[in-house]
């Protein structure tokens, strides 16, 4: 595959190794991908999988507090940013329905200025990192984002900001397609080792859980306002029961319909006497 950018590599294994390239950045640029010592590099491992986990748990516990995806998402990608050094910040782009273009979900660590500039980018395999790591469905490495084709169109926004590398992961659903991307953009020129890579996909599939969790959440809670609604127009309600306390709950139109104030559980025995026998 050709491409004006220097070491450009296009994987033929798709969804696996990364489109990476180095730019034309400055001469005698060194690239900081220096293996540490076995030592420091399990330190450094298991520090980031105990905060990984850690994460992991705060983000089902904002999904199950009924946190909106805007909140969560912006939580996420605050704690990317620090995890992945000073000089980093993180975003996270959410696909269309049709696949067409992304749309910015977060970047708290990005001036305003910034973020309203990239609100909305087209998915294209040569449209920057996130629109190129959409469309192919790949990581996309770009370690000079300052000269690379790519980012023509957003070359001067980058360098206002100082951001001069970016890399870029797909989010993918359970079902396979493409949710949006999470990228973590640094303000030094730098490819990522295989461990630094293999982290940013563990944070997707982070990403990708709380989008899907969340976007259930509020289609259930929308699913329930409109059975509330419906249930006070036409003057129907419902029970629910918990296990194993037996415990049971009336909705308000049930309670209205029974001159019960909202919210009252009635025992059992007292629910079914609140009905007029079948003959």
């Amino acid at each position: 595959v050709s491409d004006p950018a220097p070491e450009l590599v296009l994987s033929s294994v798709p969804n696996k190794r990364p489109i990476r390239s180095g730019g034309d950045g400055p001469a005698g640029m060194e690239m900081k991908n220096e293996a540490p010592t076995r030592d420091i590099w399990e330190q450094g491992r298991r520090h980031w999988l105990e905060a990984f986990w850690a994460g992991q748990t705060e983000v089902l516990g904002l999904i199950l507090a009924g946190l909106p995806l805007s909140k969560v998402l912006e939580k996420i990608a605050r704690r990317i940013g620090e995890m992945s050094g000073d000089d980093s910040a993180c975003t996270i782009y959410l696909a269309d329905p049709e696949g067409s273009y992304l749309t910015l979900a977060a970047a708290p660590d990005l001036p305003e200025d910034f973020a309203a500039a990239a609100r909305h980018v087209p998915i294209g395999e040569n449209v920057g990192s996130c629109g190129a790591a959409a469309a192919t469905g790949k990581p996309v490495i770009i370690a000079d984002i300052t000269t690379h084709p790519a980012w023509t169109l957003a070359r001067d926004l980058v360098r206002q900001h100082d951001l001069r590398a970016c890399w870029s992961v797909p989010v993918f659903s359970t079902e396979g397609t493409v949710l949006g991307t999470l990228a973590v953009y640094h303000r030094e020129h730098r490819l990522p080792r295989n461990e630094d890579l293999a982290r940013v996909e563990a944070e997707a599939k982070l990403v990708s859980l709380a989008i899907e969790r969340c976007r259930v959440a509020e289609l259930r809670a929308a699913d329930e306002s409109l059975l509330r609604i419906a249930g006070q127009k036409a003057r129907l309600g419902g029970w629910t029961v918990e296990f194993p306390e037996v415990k049971l709950r009336w909705s308000d139109e049930v309670c209205a319909i029974h001159g019960m104030p909202p919210g009252s559980s009635p025992g059992i025995r007292e629910a079914f006497d609140s009905y007029a026998p079948e003959y």
